[in-house]
Order: C-alpha cells, then structure tokens, then sequence
C-alpha cells in the first residue's frame, strides 16, 4: 500500500528532480521506485491520494517558462495525467480529505494568486468538470502568500490558506538642513 512508502526526491544518480518512493523504515539500500521523470520538467510536491491509489505532483516545465502544470499518475505506474492547462502555472497541490477534489493555488486569471479546485474521480482517475476558483484576492493590499516557502492546509471542513495584509503609511519628515 501505498501508506508503507513515503514520497521523496529521487536520490542520485538521479539528474534532475524526480519524484520516487522508498518503503517507510527502509534501510539505505532500500528499494527505491521511480514514479515522475522527465528531461522536460522538474517534478515536485508529490503527494499520495487519500486511497492510496494515486500519485499527484507538480511539473515545472524547462523549456517554457513560467509555467507549472498539475498532474496525476497511478502509484503502480503508467502514464502521467494532466490535470491543469499547460500555459499557466498552478502549484502546491493537495487532496481534500475524501479524494474527490484537488485544490491549488495559481495566477489563471490575472497577476494575483488565488486557490483554484477542480473535481476529480478516485476510481477512474480523470478529473470531472472545469476548475473553479475558491478564492478571489485581486487586491494587493491582501494577497495569497505564493512563495516557495507558502502552503495549503486542506481538513474536512477548512482550507488554510497564506494570506498576506499589506498596510503602508506615510511619513512627513522634519525639511532637510540647509
């Protein structure tokens, strides 16, 4: 199951970043399986289904710039899913509790980040319906806090998002000394 392996960056030889699993309490030598590899993109945020029967990650394009696409692959293997469009950029992806929605955060519509969701069915694997927006910041003085170091916290019935409050005042300083 895949609760008895824990994912991880895939260790060398490995070249580029890749996604891998190693049985939970392994020892050095441990087997290691390889899930998401590519020369074409940098693979992150790896997180296992709350069935255990999927893989979902972040894909970092090489090539083109700027964006970062969500996909999904079975965690016996097989080929990669697409789950966000391919031009824009979506990052730090998390299951809800259930497994039926994946929600992330991105720039779709504009220059601000909002968490976005899209439905997706545990049994088959494809994702149901559009992407629907969760949140709607368009203002700078309170934004989504996107950053590397910024994540989701998804529970039954809460979203724990970063959110930053921008507050600014302005100062009258005493005339210069002449």
């Amino acid at each position: 199951p895949a609760n008895d392996r824990i994912l991880h960056s895939c260790p060398p030889p490995a070249r580029q970043a890749t996604l891998c699993s190693t049985p939970r309490g392994g020892s050095p030598g441990a087997e290691t399986k390889t899930h998401a590899a590519s020369d074409d993109f940098a693979i992150w945020q790896g997180r296992y289904s709350p069935d255990g029967r999927w893989i979902l990650f972040n894909a970092q394009s090489r090539k083109v710039l700027g964006t970062s696409v969500l996909h999904i692959v079975p965690v016996t293997g097989g080929a990669w899913t697409r789950v966000t469009a391919e031009t824009l950029w979506a990052d730090k992806a998390r299951w809800s509790p259930d497994g039926r929605t994946i929600y992330f955060i991105s720039n779709r519509n504009g220059a601000f980040f909002d968490v976005w969701g899209i439905h997706f069915d545990p049994a088959t694997g494809p994702t149901v319906g559009e992407e629907f927006r969760v949140t709607n910041l368009d203002n700078p003085g309170r934004h989504l806090y996107a950053s590397a170091a910024a994540d989701l916290g998804v529970s039954q019935s809460r979203l724990v998002v970063p959110i930053v409050e921008t507050t600014g005042s302005i100062w009258l300083l005493g005339s210069p000394k002449k």
